[in-house]
């Protein structure tokens, strides 16, 4: 079982941002809430959902689920049971346990991007594939971003063996923050050597500084890769992320309600697996379910779609005492720092912040072209972004001090505050000022085909990479490392194709 807190109110206060906005967004009345359970339930014990992997099936035929070949039935008191043995609280430990996150507090969190393979040259005006010095170049701008509170595989390293992604791209990123690092593992293969390399940094006696998981394929399949890293990170009690990603009209109905019915009901079965293998493991609620673009054949990351399952899906983590560790937020379909991805990155991350998500995947991402490309003056405005909406969601304080009525009345009808000592004390915590934006260019002698705002974000991102300082884990732990590494190599060679 994870470790609880005793003190909710000191979480609050050290995790993430504590919104005061009063109301949550509901796209789901509680009738159609229940509905959607119903309807998840129904698929599970009518239709059922594939698994690939033998001792998964035999674990879940133990459990009481019928088995046909490797298509698997739930009875609704599994679901049931799995539901209430998966914790309402996960905590996502960091390197600097002062980084810790408390998911399930009601807090919201922001993750750096994810999975990219080409970058945008800002200098050089060049798109180009990625390579493992941008991955260590991406860690590093998000282990300074305040807003970045989850670390993610920036890119995939088109540079180094595709079979030693896991092991290499966990190394790297683990030494370059102190922060919590979700991984992106290709396969469940090298699954033991990741784990041993977060045990090097941390220690003997520390909580790992990880989580993982997988994607169902929809619809209603869990290949045998995802249902050994299920039961791995159960055991291991590493949190797991059950992300469904659903496509409305291609791999689920294109009829919303539908999708998230069927979405739902993968996730379920992902948490019977799950919490079969051991109860009360850490697991949290993913979706980057949309639209299917039916003129292009693709997923649209960038509309409105993918944001009302977010939200109806946060509301099923409510109902369901589970957290929202993996909403979609700032991704956009257009392969360009331009107006559209501006629309887009703002729409999805504000509207999953106002449903109250725990975690918002991809929020300081810099992710370009639906997440294949990624740009470092882009992750500089996206938390310019998610800045502004941290400003939002914390309000407007109302005391004594902010209304301010004695000096009100000390200036009186027709005075000036700009001198007073009230607004130079308080205009920094009053006003969002941002170092990025435009708003004293000179109009006439301005151009339209530049973008101040990207100059300056770029600018931004070199001169705190250049100020960096990386907390190094010390020699003998590198060479610890490179020795998992070179483990992990051998075992690869052996392996028929290696």
């Amino acid at each position: 079982m994870i470790e609880q807190s005793a003190n909710n109110e000191a979480i609050k206060n050290i995790s993430g941002i504590q919104s005061v906005i009063n109301k949550k967004i509901n796209i789901l009345s509680n009738n159609d809430l229940n509905k959607i359970h119903d309807s998840s339930v129904a698929i599970l014990k009518k239709t059922g959902v594939i698994f690939e992997n033998s001792e998964a099936l035999t674990l879940l035929q133990n459990k009481g689920a019928k088995v046909d070949g490797n298509k698997v039935r739930f009875s609704e008191k599994m679901v049931y049971q799995a539901i209430e043995t998966a914790p309402d609280k996960v905590i996502l430990h960091a390197r600097d346990p002062k980084k810790n996150l408390y998911l399930g507090e009601g807090n919201i969190h922001f993750t750096s991007g994810f999975g990219a393979t080409w970058v945008r040259d800002y200098e050089n005006h060049q798109l180009r594939d990625a390579k493992l010095q941008d991955l260590i170049t991406f860690t590093k701008l998000a282990d300074t971003l305040k807003l970045v509170h989850i670390v993610l595989f920036a890119v995939v390293p088109q540079d180094i063996s595709p079979r030693l992604l896991d092991v290499i791209c966990t190394a790297e990123v683990l030494q370059n923050t102190t922060k919590h690092v979700q991984l992106s593992l290709e396969n469940s293969e090298l699954i033991d050597y990741v784990i041993k390399i977060a045990r090097s940094v941390v220690g003997k006696n520390s909580p790992l500084p990880i989580s993982a998981g997988g994607v169902p394929n929809s619809p209603l399949h869990y290949t045998d890769d995802v249902c050994k890293k299920f039961m791995r990170l159960a055991q291991e009690n590493i949190p797991c992320f059950i992300v469904c990603g659903a496509m409305a009209g291609a791999t689920a109905p294109v009829s919303l309600a539908g999708m998230l019915a069927q979405q739902n009901a993968e996730f379920l079965a992902g948490v019977v697996l799950h919490q079969a293998s051991n109860p009360g493991a850490p697991v949290v609620y993913g979706t980057f379910s949309g639209g299917f673009d039916m003129r292009y054949t693709k997923l649209a990351l960038g509309g409105p779609e993918l944001s009302l399952i977010t939200c109806a899906s946060q509301q099923l983590c409510d109902r369901y005492g589970i957290p929202m560790g993996y909403a979609t937020g700032g991704i956009t379909d257009s392969p360009v720092s331009d107006i559209q991805t501006g629309i887009e990155k703002t729409f999805g991350i504000l509207s999953a912040a106002l449903s109250g998500v725990d975690v918002i995947h991809d929020g300081v991402s810099g992710l370009l072209s639906a997440g294949m490309t990624t740009s470092l003056e882009q992750m500089v405005v996206d938390h310019d972004i998610c800045s502004s909406i941290e400003f939002f969601l914390h309000g407007i304080p109302v005391n004594k001090n902010t209304l301010a009525e004695e000096l009100i009345d000390s200036i009186g009808p027709g005075g000036n505050f700009m001198t007073s000592d009230h607004t130079a004390n308080e205009f920094r915590k009053s006003l969002f000022i941002s170092p990025m934006r435009a708003r004293n260019l000179d109009h006439v002698h301005t151009f339209e085909n530049k973008s101040y705002l990207l100059e300056n974000a770029y600018n931004r991102a070199k001169k705190l990479l250049s100020d960096y300082q990386p907390v190094k884990v010390g020699v003998d732990i590198e060479l610890e490392i490179n020795k998992i590494i070179n483990e992990a190599s051998l075992f690869i060679n052996k392996q028929k194709g290696g």
